[in-house]
């Protein structure tokens, strides 16, 4: 019997875990990330103004449980022994990497101006006609 209700609790307990909790970000091979960084500053000095994150690096292989590999592009050596950068990461610590510029919005068009309609000058010398003691 009490069997049933510890069940149920634990049922309940893992749903209101779940609600609050989002799913992970899903990789593939070849997709850029950032990783962020756990080493500590040079001397012991404060990490305030350094980087959290390092990158762009690669995904070189997805593994189970939300961990992937991950490498230096290539061309790059980030680490001092002058070897590549190979790491097992988890999802929890990457962060899909944006190049620098932004993401473009749709309403942008090529020539750089909007579809904004504006109004001409003989549309504009209507509206100061108008009488604003009528209301």
């Amino acid at each position: 019997m009490w069997q049933k209700d510890l069940l149920g609790i634990k049922k309940k307990a893992k749903e209101r875990y779940d609600k609050k909790r989002k799913k992970p970000k899903n990789y593939k091979k070849g997709d850029l990330v950032l990783v962020e960084k756990t080493e500590l500053a040079p001397n012991n000095t404060s990490r305030k103004l350094l980087p959290k994150y390092s990158g762009p690096m690669v995904v070189s292989e997805v593994l189970p449980n939300d961990r992937y590999i991950v490498t230096d592009m290539e061309g790059t050596q980030r680490t001092r022994k002058r070897s590549t950068y190979k790491r097992t990461v988890a999802v929890d610590r990457m962060k899909p990497w944006v190049p620098s510029g932004g993401i473009s919005d749709s309403t942008d068009s090529d020539s750089g101006e909007d579809d904004v309609a504006l109004s001409s000058s003989s549309e504009s010398d209507e509206d100061e006609n108008v009488d604003l003691g009528a209301r």
